[in-house]
């Protein structure tokens, strides 16, 4: 199910200062957004799929996998934003805090393993009027080069650019789906109940919680 995710799980040998590190970058991209007077959350929420494609990726998937997910804290915040090598829910964690910091409602979304399929985690985030599933998890593959995102500013003023280059770097079916292909993603939820089976009511008592102004919103796509 869904449920609320704290941005620190508090992973053993997790620190006060290890929380101060990452508010502190989180704090740095805020301001960096924030500096580039983004028109849109969606603009916004580019500027942040941007960061993470450059600094973070995905834990090493070697022989050592399992114990470095406990020793670099993949499962925090922090490891996406300080030490570059989050899982799904590191990822996840960092995109709430800073979507919160920058005022664009964000949840995470749990889905738990299977003996078929293991878990994931990634975030529902409100933009242009409507909740949207976002994976940024391994978010650094499968991006367009930067010559050919230079196409687009040359023909759309700044914020369209930034929206039309991502809308068409966006791959037609949802990570969870195909672990292989694309990895960021912004997905209905008419679109992922299609797929796979999600918990949409406890998503909707989050958001309730959360953001009770934007409920309908959510529940209008169910």
């Amino acid at each position: 199910g869904v449920t609320k995710m704290e941005f620190y799980g508090r992973s053993e040998g997790f620190t006060n200062q290890h929380i101060a590190e990452a508010e502190k970058k989180a704090d740095e991209i805020t301001a960096y957004i924030n500096s580039r007077n983004c028109s849109s959350d969606r603009w916004e929420v580019t500027e942040l799929l941007g960061y993470t494609r450059e600094y973070a990726h995905y834990l090493m998937q070697d022989e050592n996998f399992e114990e470095n997910m406990t020793k670099k804290f993949a499962h925090e915040a922090w490891s996406c934003l300080i030490s570059g090598e989050p899982v799904c829910d590191g990822y996840s964690r960092a995109v709430e805090m800073i979507c919160e910091k920058l005022d664009v409602p964000c949840i995470c979304v749990i889905m738990p393993g299977t003996a078929e399929k293991p878990g994931h985690q990634w975030n529902l985030i409100y933009l242009d009027g409507r909740w949207n599933h976002a994976d940024f998890t391994k978010s650094h593959i499968n991006w367009r080069s930067r010559v050919d995102f230079m196409k687009y500013m040359e023909k759309y003023p700044p914020d369209i650019a930034y929206t039309k280059y991502l809308e068409d770097s966006l791959a037609e079916t949802f990570f969870y789906l195909e672990y292989e292909d694309e990895n960021f993603f912004l997905v209905t939820n008419d679109v992922i109940r299609k797929h796979f089976s999600y918990d949409a009511e406890s998503a909707a008592l989050l958001i309730e919680a959360k953001y009770p102004e934007l409920l309908e919103d959510y529940l209008k796509d169910l």
